[in-house]
């Protein structure tokens, strides 16, 4: 009974795979890879969505109020800069540290016990046992 595999697998483990080049570049998961899944993604998430607003309303407000589109975004920018602004103190607030961090677990100074004080406490924990 011949099998195939037995060969495929001998090989591979000598010398290995020939003509087999593995990933060139790494993927995610590294240093810049985190920095823009935490930071940079949520941040252009955030500013999309506070310019997409801000074109919302300057186009609303050349249309309904017959306002010059230089004006309404003069005005509009102002009021999402003290929305980007009041947005970010509120988040840093929520990450500030109140307390005074946790509090170290004070222990107890050991007590060496002599052989026959330890005798002793086995003999009345035998005894309430029973």
């Amino acid at each position: 009974m011949y099998n195939p595999y037995i060969i495929y697998y001998k090989e591979q483990a000598g010398s290995g795979l020939t003509g087999f080049q593995g990933v060139r570049y790494q993927k995610g998961h590294g240093f810049f890879g985190r920095l823009l899944n935490k930071a940079i993604y949520p941040l252009l998430r955030f500013f999309g969505k506070q310019a997409l607003n801000t074109g919302v309303n300057i186009a609303s407000d050349v249309i309904e109020n017959d306002q010059d589109w230089k004006e309404s975004a003069k005005n509009r920018f102002k009021e999402t800069s003290k929305n980007v602004i009041k947005a970010g103190l509120d988040r840093a607030r929520k990450y500030q540290q109140e307390g005074s961090g946790r509090r170290k677990r004070k222990r107890s100074k050991s007590i060496k016990r002599t052989t026959k004080q330890a005798k002793k406490s086995t003999k009345r924990k035998r005894k309430n046992l029973f």
